[in-house]
């Protein structure tokens, strides 16, 4: 029994009955932060590996449940108990990459199922997913997509 992963279940049941936009890619991260739980759990991590593990993991959750919200990186840190510096390393080693990076691919996952499951226009998504210039989102997608936005969704 984990206090932390049955509060992240219920958490996960309730975004199942709202179904805002972008749920599905919210599920698929949900889904994914409680098997890293359920494994961190079962590991013989020592108190520390497992403490930076949480941090990272409520880092995360944090940057996914805000990802359209300008979030400063320095205040999360803070609020997680850490320096900057260190906030950045832990989480860059647990998931790869920097924590504003995984703001920004979070955004534009949501933006290309926005893309091809709704009418919205280009502006409003970019709107939705946290853009607050569609030229900047417009240019940032292409850069990681191959496409831009208008020709990504004609495919």
């Amino acid at each position: 029994y984990d206090e932390n992963l049955m509060h992240h279940m219920r958490a996960t049941s309730d975004l199942m009955q709202q179904m805002p936009p972008g749920y599905a890619q919210l599920l698929a991260a949900r889904a994914i932060d409680a098997l890293a739980r359920v494994r961190s759990l079962s590991m013989s991590y020592s108190a520390t590996d497992r403490e930076a593990a949480d941090k990272v993991q409520q880092a995360r959750c944090y940057l996914l449940e805000h990802s359209a919200e300008d979030i400063d990186m320095r205040a999360l840190a803070k609020r997680l108990g850490l320096s900057y510096s260190r906030f950045r390393s832990m989480f860059r080693a647990h998931t790869g990459t920097a924590p504003h990076r995984y703001q920004l691919d979070i955004r534009i996952n949501k933006a290309r199922e926005l893309l091809t499951g709704t009418r919205l226009t280009i502006t409003e998504v970019a709107d939705l997913v946290g853009f607050s210039s569609v030229y900047y989102f417009s240019r940032l997608f292409k850069k990681r997509e191959g496409a831009s936005p208008r020709e990504y969704r004609q495919r």
